[in-house]
């Protein structure tokens, strides 16, 4: 019986993923990522991520911070220049696929009495007819799902949120997760806040060591951002704007 569960959610996989590369490759001239890689480029050819501020004509600078610039680097690194694009693409669909598995695994930490044999079947359907914008955005790799993705992940790495003891390495690593995720975009903040808010009224220590340590992470993220020439114009004042 389980054999046969496995298959079909194997099958529900396959179909999921094979939606998701259509819509992903669907979309592949968009400004979320496209400035991503052009930062990218800019960074290996003059060694700075952001344009001057004072240019008549500024280009190829991202409002988000620069998470998936660093991913659009390492890539680089991989695959020839004229893959890149299609690369990044295929990344965005693991991160949403990963993003969704993330849920599934909440969803029965919750309650293990939930049928979830259908999942990504029923993922499908309702994000197809009633999140339809949100899949578009997310599958073109828009920061936002790879952020809260690493920010559930390292939680549950952890396992912040129970009575057992603290294992360091996870904890520690869960923590690193959760904190920078920061790097992929600024409101991310509300994630954060609302660890805060949680380990607060939930007066688990556990959980409040946790939040403290991720938000430390945090704080060296945004340390090394603001390192970066131009970044809080091109990430905070021209994004106020």
């Amino acid at each position: 019986m389980n054999i046969h569960l496995n298959k079909i959610i194997n099958a529900q996989i396959i179909i999921f993923v094979l939606i998701l590369v259509i819509l992903s490759w669907g979309q592949m001239a968009r400004w979320d990522l496209l400035q991503q890689i052009a930062m990218s480029d800019r960074y290996s050819l003059l060694g700075s991520l952001y344009p001057d501020v004072d240019l008549a004509i500024p280009t190829g600078a991202s409002p988000y911070f620069p998470g998936v610039t660093v991913i659009a680097l390492m890539v680089k690194n991989i695959v020839p220049n004229n893959l890149l694009i299609h690369s990044m693409h295929l990344i965005a669909v693991l991160v949403v696929l990963s993003f969704f598995m993330v849920q599934r695994r909440i969803a029965y930490s919750i309650s293990k009495d939930v049928n979830i044999d259908n999942y990504y079947i029923g993922v499908i359907i309702f994000t197809l007819i009633f999140c339809r914008h949100f899949l578009l955005y997310a599958v073109e790799f828009k920061p936002d799902t790879i952020a809260f993705l690493l920010g559930s992940l390292g939680i549950i790495i952890a396992k912040a949120d129970n009575n057992a003891s603290i294992k360091v390495t996870p904890y520690v690593l869960g923590a690193c997760l959760t904190g920078c995720a920061l790097i992929f975009k600024q409101q991310y903040i509300a994630f954060l806040v609302g660890m805060i808010i949680y380990s607060l009224v939930s007066k688990n220590s556990k959980f409040q060591i946790f939040t403290a340590l991720s938000i430390m992470f945090s704080f060296l993220i945004l340390y090394i951002f603001y390192k970066q020439e131009n970044f809080l114009f091109w990430t905070v004042t021209y994004f106020s704007d």
